[in-house]
């Protein structure tokens, strides 16, 4: 996994890019965070800029999160700051529901959150609009997976008679190697 870092021994920050970008876009903000006091590391995710494509042919939130929670084993992090950006913010979202403990705060840039009714009374935010079936869809797939595959089983006579959740990218993979591809 190709990553670019910036600052060592600070906060950790995870900044994870979105769709089509690459870890290129965060490139301008890398230093100015590192001056700031965070040991930031922006990866280029499975098969995107300078990382390979995938070995397993997995591009799903678990194969995202798997190679990001080895990226921080790797660097030594416990919690990150964790950032997204488009589908990077989806992934991050998804890293929270099913790490919580890994994820110190979270920040989610041009995408819309999920409906957390009970977080956002508790913190003061007024109720919003519904949003739509797929954050449900994300957070039970984060959450219940094994759940979510009975649900969403193909009755006899289909195409799929049944599905395991590790066919669907719900299973832990293995993280790759970290290949640093600059340091600001």
């Amino acid at each position: 996994m190709a990553v670019r870092r910036g600052g060592h021994g600070g906060v950790p920050l995870l900044l994870v890019h979105g769709f089509p970008c690459t870890s290129l876009i965060w490139s301008h903000n890398i230093e100015e965070l590192a001056a700031a006091g965070f040991d930031v590391a922006a990866p280029d995710l499975r098969g995107y800029g300078d990382s390979d494509f995938a070995p397993d042919g997995f591009y799903d939130f678990a194969a995202f999160n798997a190679d990001l929670t080895g990226l921080m084993d790797a660097f030594g992090w416990e919690r990150a700051v964790v950032a997204g950006h488009d589908l990077g913010a989806m992934i991050a979202i998804d890293l929270a529901t099913r790490h919580p403990g890994r994820v110190d705060r979270l920040v989610v840039l041009d995408d819309s959150m999920p409906d957390l009714p009970e977080a956002f009374a508790a913190a003061g935010i007024p109720p919003g609009t519904p949003k739509p079936a797929v954050y449900d869809y994300q957070r039970r797939q984060g959450l219940h997976a094994d759940e979510l595959v009975a649900e969403l089983d193909t009755p006899s006579g289909g195409a799929v008679t049944s599905v395991s959740s590790s066919a669907i990218g719900c299973g832990a993979r293995p993280a790759r190697s970290v290949r640093l591809i600059s340091r600001c």
